[in-house]
């Protein structure tokens, strides 16, 4: 898979509120940094971060650039 099919998918399960699926895309060790929190380590409590943050808003992903900035 490359980078513009692998960023579809992950747009896919985050638009869907997938916690699940979103934590796969991520290494066991992995760092993930917000704007709006301080950085999640792990890829569970990066599934604990989607989990609560898709319950707690509808939010929805729309890469609007990705053909050109992947091209």
């Amino acid at each position: 898979m490359g980078p513009r099919e692998l960023i579809l998918e992950w747009v896919k399960a985050f638009n869907r509120g997938d916690a699940d699926e979103m934590a796969a895309f991520y290494f066991d060790d992995a760092i993930n940094h917000q704007m709006t929190q301080d950085p999640v380590e792990g890829r569970e409590a990066i599934r604990e971060m989607f989990r609560r943050d898709f319950e707690t808003a509808k939010i929805e992903s729309d890469p609007i650039s990705l053909d050109t900035e992947l091209a």
